[in-house]
């Protein structure tokens, strides 16, 4: 029903978050221990965690939108068989410049904000999230639509002007 529709990609979570994040947050715990730089330390945590990470996010991005068959098994083995590994690292610059980034900036913030108002993680965290969240959303745009366009295999321009042209100016 229309309900499911909303959990499309969940399935893939169990299947690759344990291992994406474990890199995560092991890489940005071990860089903050040995640097004073929240933006190294953010950095740090996505460079460590992409390899996993990417083919996840693939994955679960193009169950969400219907462009798979509806099990992660058979939604991996079609994307190999159709585009090879390289498929499964569609938008690899793209989902490095987007959440490299946002890590970067979050934690930067995160810590800016705690300093100022002290130890308030739910606000601090909700602030930091919006602030890198905004400053990176052109760049998620683009990873997304790259990313779920790869049967049509347009270029990063070519994925623009087809947003251009099928939805205005008001797309990007």
């Amino acid at each position: 029903g229309s309900v499911r529709a909303f959990y499309r990609g969940l399935a893939v979570v169990p299947a690759f978050a344990p291992l994406a994040y474990g890199c995560y947050f092991t890489s940005y715990e071990f860089t903050s221990r040995r640097t004073d730089s929240e933006l190294l330390a953010g950095l740090g945590a996505e460079a460590a965690a992409n390899p996993v990470y990417i083919p996840y996010d693939v994955v679960k991005q193009r169950l969400m939108v219907g462009a798979e068959d509806n099990s992660v098994g058979g939604a991996v083995r079609g994307m190999l068989k159709r585009d090879g590994l390289r498929g499964m690292y569609r938008g690899t610059l793209l989902t490095f410049a987007t959440y490299g980034p946002f890590s970067a900036l979050y934690f930067w913030f995160y810590a800016k904000f705690t300093d100022v108002a002290g130890s308030h993680p739910l606000a601090c965290g909700a602030a930091a999230g919006a602030c890198a969240g905004a400053a990176t959303q052109p760049a998620d745009w683009l990873k997304t639509r790259v990313q779920v366009a790869s049967a049509t295999r347009l270029s990063l321009r070519g994925v623009v002007a087809d947003a251009l042209r099928r939805e205005g100016a008001g797309a990007v």
